[in-house]
């Protein structure tokens, strides 16, 4: 029955769910960190936080995670996991349209999308 309308159909084939895990535990750990980087309501900006992270730290693993020739491929998470705070992003739609990366992360503490 769960393969028929569960969680992971929807967050796979038909798109309709942006999240599915496999635990509460992970589940309630995802949803505050989704919160974290909401703003209360519609009037307020994302809540920024400081970061360890410097703003003009050198990022040289990006000369071997994107090519010189532009026809070859690459894991672009990598390339996000590099450069955004800590490494840290939460990807929205992560098993729906793999083809893309919709994803929140903080860049100098700031929340981007």
């Amino acid at each position: 029955q769960n393969g028929l309308g569960g969680a992971d159909v929807h967050a796979g084939t038909s798109g309709v769910s942006h999240f599915a895990y496999d635990d509460e535990q992970t589940c309630l750990e995802e949803v505050r960190y989704l919160l974290s980087l909401l703003p209360s309501n519609n009037r307020e900006n994302p809540p920024r936080e400081t970061s360890g992270d410097p703003v003009d730290r050198r990022s040289d693993a990006l000369l071997d995670l994107v090519p010189a020739d532009g026809n070859r491929p690459y894991d672009m998470r990598k390339v996000i996991e590099e450069i955004v705070d800590d490494g840290d992003f939460l990807e929205v739609h992560e098993r729906w349209a793999t083809n893309l990366i919709v994803a929140l992360a903080r860049m100098d503490g700031q929340v981007v999308g």
